[in-house]
């Protein structure tokens, strides 16, 4: 848990590990990206981690963009 990182969860709230399908149906979502995740200074390596996922996604179904 990083008390400065809001994405973080403290692990004592209790909460329980989601289960999903092997092979879950995604098509029709949609995700956004914040658009601040390739903002300048950040590595090439972090930049190609983030694409590929966007990739992944997208060839799944699922509708990517970004959230500014």
């Amino acid at each position: 848990m990083d008390p400065g990182d809001s994405t973080t969860l403290d692990s004592d709230r209790g909460v329980e590990d989601v289960l999903l399908p092997d092979d879950p149906d995604v098509s029709g979502l949609t995700v956004g990206l914040p658009a601040e995740y390739g903002c300048e200074g950040t590595s090439e390596e972090v930049l190609q981690a983030w694409s590929d996922v966007a990739d992944l996604m997208e060839n799944s179904g699922i509708k990517v963009g970004f959230v500014y």
